[in-house]
């Protein structure tokens, strides 16, 4: 068989996006498969998942929401809106805070601002978590998601991918701002100042989850989940992407990628087990973009699923 009908065998959240991405079919999310599974967990009463805001992780209604975005669940889905509107509502506040100590984790409002940019462009508090991020800005152009608790001034591989995937959100609902563009080509290139996972003072790896890739990525950084973003943004090749594409090369040799890593924490259920179709389409999308010739070799192969 070969990757793509692999690929187009699976769940219909998988199926929609590989026609999206790979066969250029735009299709209108019909909100069924792993979305629906999800949705039919969700407690109307609460307006929430996991009866928590935040937390439990990862059943809570934030990150929930967060995979449902992932999976590019239909922007005026009725649930997905109240959700995502009850959680603005309970973890944003004016300026950014929480009581009268501390202000919100920066990664999670650039977590939020995503999720609701992604419905809801003209929300009133778009404008303040915009103006937020920017303004916590750290001088080597990214963020750090505790730049208050802490008051570093280095920022996170973590946070900064969070902000470019929101900034990015803005930029695809035709938000047209030269300044959330100069900003995300700010943190884009402290990534590359970063080799994607390398210290820049020895070139040692950072952390070794890093330089794996998992899904759901949820709010952890790896390498693969910030090609994945480049490659969606059709961002301009850069060299420091070499390494990059030769590890993901590497792993889809077999033709699938595993699901990685899982994260400690409660699930609401098993996505994937031993062979990763979510993985493995990303890896595909990197490869389209930055790879075309190995692309189209992989495409051709036959591989035993």
């Amino acid at each position: 068989m070969r990757i793509i009908d692999w690929l187009l065998a699976g769940d219909p959240v998988i199926v929609r996006l590989t026609n999206k991405y790979l066969l250029h079919k735009d299709l209108v999310s019909e909100d069924d498969g792993y979305i629906a599974r999800y949705l039919s967990l969700y407690n109307a009463e609460e307006n929430m998942w996991g009866h928590g805001i935040y937390s439990p992780k990862w059943i809570s209604t934030h990150y929930t929401l967060l995979e449902l975005c992932d999976m590019e669940i239909h922007p005026k889905n009725h649930i997905y809106l109240q959700a995502v509107n009850h959680l603005v509502h309970d973890m944003w506040h004016e300026d950014g805070k929480v009581n009268a100590y501390r202000h919100q984790d920066l990664c999670v409002v650039a977590m939020m601002l995503r999720m609701l940019a992604y419905v809801d462009i003209k929300h009133k508090a778009i404008e303040e978590m915009i103006s937020y991020i920017i303004k916590h800005q750290m001088p080597d152009g990214g963020w750090n998601c505790a730049w208050e608790r802490d008051k570093t001034k280095k920022s996170s591989l973590h946070t900064t991918l969070s902000v470019l995937e929101a900034f990015q959100m803005i930029i695809d609902q035709g938000v047209n701002n030269d300044e959330i563009k100069q900003k995300m080509l700010d943190g884009i290139d402290f990534i590359f100042k970063k080799r994607f996972f390398r210290k820049e003072s020895n070139n040692n790896i950072i952390h070794p989850d890093m330089a794996s890739y998992h899904y759901p990525p949820r709010w952890k950084y790896d390498y693969f989940r910030a090609m994945f973003f480049l490659a969606k943004r059709k961002h301009l090749y850069d060299q420091t992407m070499d390494e990059p594409i030769e590890m993901i090369k590497h792993e889809i040799e077999k033709g699938y990628l595993s699901p990685g890593k899982k994260y400690s924490g409660k699930t609401h259920f098993l996505l994937e087990s031993k062979k990763s179709r979510f993985n493995t389409l990303r890896a595909l999308i990197i490869l389209k973009q930055y790879d075309h010739t190995f692309y189209q070799d992989i495409i051709k192969k036959d591989f035993e699923y």
